[in-house]
């Protein structure tokens, strides 16, 4: 059952996750590689899901009023 958090995010169910990684500030991989990995592995082991992506930081959240908006 939703609980508080369902009143502020779309988080709102038991099938619905958000998933936040922050890398090392001296990684040597870019975070769009990442993200290429991840995609195509999920596609691949879980073709059933369906996922999103947001790369940003701070100001993305500002100009975006906190809200998710397609790179």
């Amino acid at each position: 059952m939703p609980d508080l958090s369902a009143l502020f995010t779309p988080n709102s169910a038991m099938h619905t996750a958000f998933v936040q990684v922050g890398l090392k500030e001296d990684h040597h991989t870019s975070s769009f590689v990442y993200m290429k990995e991840v995609r195509e592995r999920i596609a691949k082991e879980v073709p059933e899901l369906r996922t999103y992506f947001q790369s940003g930081g701070l100001v993305d959240a500002v100009l975006n009023q906190g809200m998710p908006a397609p790179d």
